[in-house]
């Protein structure tokens, strides 16, 4: 695995210390200006938010990020920006190179993404395909993902009930992407589930590619859950809970529709 970025690094001694002072106690020197009293009540609130949320369906999440969006639309996204969209800009960038050094974009590709948010990747991958379609169950997070993407004229925002992918038709896109939504739709027993409908919506030779399965299981697990559901859609397993990335510690799960 790459040398852990800065803002995950800071990302991660806020969220285990009991204090901001705690967590500069740790810190290095290049890390401590990452630790401001803003940025430890972002990160300590955002957390506690989705942590704590007892109903684990998709109508529950999207009440939960409709907030998150309104307090800080970067962290909202991603904690170990955190709150910075400088930093949440360069995560995106890695996400985009590595897809494109899988070969997985181009400008023939028509792209899915599950779980858009406010729209970084609709915006970054617009110039690199035919055309990409964002789903997402937050309606603050889809009114702000079309706001960023306004001008884009291959780019389509949806709102979505999040149980399955019923508004794409049958083997319609080339690339299915989830970046950091597959946590929640394992949680709320979807997970399998929408593996099954990215296979449906794929053309043969599509690909689904997944960053982060699961926040509570380990990399094995999460590898054997994954394996599991795309053999069972029907797909072939490739990247299982790659290390991929800098900026974060997301893994990389991939399969493909021959």
């Amino acid at each position: 695995m790459a040398p852990m970025d800065d803002g995950l690094t800071a990302m991660q001694l806020m969220l285990g210390a009991p204090t901001l002072e705690a967590a500069r106690a740790e810190a290095s020197p290049e890390i401590l200006p990452l630790l401001t009293e803003t940025a430890y009540a972002l990160v300590k609130r955002t957390a506690a938010e989705a942590d704590h949320a007892s109903d684990n369906s998709p109508e529950a999440w999207a009440a939960v990020f409709d907030e998150l969006a309104r307090r800080s639309r970067a962290a909202s996204v991603a904690l170990y920006s955190p709150g910075d969209e400088g930093r949440l800009q360069t995560a995106t960038d890695e996400v985009v190179a590595w897809l494109r050094a899988q070969r997985l974009l181009g400008p023939d590709r028509l792209v899915l993404e599950i779980g858009c948010g406010i729209g970084r990747f609709l915006r970054a991958l617009s110039p690199e395909v035919e055309a990409i379609v964002g789903l997402d169950v937050s309606g603050v997070m889809c009114a702000e993902a079309r706001a960023r993407t306004t001008g884009l004229d291959n780019v389509v925002v949806l709102q979505t009930p999040g149980r399955d992918l019923s508004m794409i038709d049958d083997a319609s896109v080339d690339l299915v992407l989830a970046v950091d939504s597959y946590p929640y739709l394992v949680g709320a027993g979807l997970a399998e589930a929408h593996v099954k409908e990215s296979a449906r919506v794929l053309a043969p030779g599509g690909d689904l590619v997944i960053f982060n399965w699961s926040y509570v299981e380990q990399p094995t697990k999460q590898a054997e859950a994954f394996e599991r559901a795309a053999q069972k859609a029907g797909l072939a397993p490739e990247h299982l809970g790659k290390h991929a990335l800098r900026t974060w510690d997301g893994l990389a799960f991939t399969a493909r529709r021959l």
